[in-house]
């Protein structure tokens, strides 16, 4: 039978299977708006386009940090910085987000990109 058997663990298995049971939510869903099973949708492609997603919420959620820290040091009295500009604000949550760990996992099917968020 296909689906997942919450009570069966394999104790080799070092990571909580949030990646897996997230794409399997997307494949059932995608499934349900299109007339293709959920094992279409579980191509290697596919996959890895979830990680490619993943990548770009971490950097909307990174530029969001960014943004209310900049705004939070601006009201700050007394500290007297100035509010980071949002353009540098983009690139570091760029840089942050192509970070060489995450960076090199945005294109394999890996729970280390989904683990930042």
């Amino acid at each position: 039978s296909s689906g997942i058997n919450a009570e069966y663990g394999d104790n080799k298995i070092t990571t909580l299977p949030g990646l897996y049971v997230l794409s399997s939510s997307v494949a059932h869903l995608f499934a349900a708006l299109s007339s293709h099973p959920p094992l279409y949708w579980c191509s290697l492609e596919k996959l890895r386009f979830v990680n490619l997603v993943m990548s770009v919420i971490t950097f909307l959620v990174m530029y969001t940090i960014f943004r209310k820290l900049s705004r939070r040091l601006r009201d700050e009295p007394g500290l007297g910085i100035q509010p980071i500009h949002r353009t540098c604000c983009m690139m570091n949550s760029l840089v942050l987000t192509c970070f060489p760990l995450l960076y090199f996992y945005n294109l394999l099917y890996y729970t280390d990109v989904g683990s930042v968020l």
